[in-house]
């Protein structure tokens, strides 16, 4: 991938399509738990990797690419919300019709759609990007800490509130 990056820096647009095609389905997951829309999510993949293609010049470690395309991703998504003004409280209604749910589904990696209706619409963003880049996405608590711009420790402390939070979510059966 490093070699990819290298190469798609010194301008081969050949080497950048190959190091996307590494990703995007990752990009892709991570859009569409955001946006929980199929068509948006293509959207906000293929900005991303336009503005990643414009800016590739600009990364400055070639081993933080996907932490650096990451971030645009998160850019966009939240460019996203500011012009459509999604409002999340609409998912609120589908925890009262989900009876199987529980925190360990989450660790067991659940399908999108389902994660997302049942537990990651009614989290705050921040909230949202800490537990899909996790649990969806694989990345370390390290990694995440790199992308979100906060340190290792407050990514783990976030993990545990989350927990908590689904939890109670899960106890009550209302969003907390």
């Amino acid at each position: 991938m490093e070699e990819l990056i290298k190469r798609a820096q010194k301008g081969d647009k050949e080497a950048f399509t190959e190091a996307i095609l590494l990703i995007k389905n990752e990009l892709f997951d991570f859009a569409y738990v955001k946006v929980n829309d199929v068509d948006d999510a293509n959207d906000l993949v293929q900005e991303t990797m336009l503005h990643a293609f414009k800016s590739i010049k600009t990364l400055k470690e070639v081993k933080y690419f996907k932490t650096w395309i990451t971030k645009i991703l998160i850019n966009e998504c939240n460019q996203y919300f500011k012009r459509k003004k999604h409002n999340h409280d609409k998912i609120s209604k589908e925890i009262n019709n989900t009876i199987d749910w529980c925190i360990d589904n989450v660790e067991n990696k659940l399908d999108i759609e389902s994660i997302y209706n049942s537990i990651i619409g009614n989290l705050k963003p921040i909230e949202q990007n800490i537990i899909i880049l996790y649990y969806g996405n694989k990345y370390t608590r390290k990694e995440i800490a790199e992308i979100l711009n906060m340190k290792e420790e407050t990514v783990k402390t976030k993990l545990r509130r989350i927990k908590i939070k689904i939890e109670k979510m899960r106890n009550s059966g209302r969003e907390e």
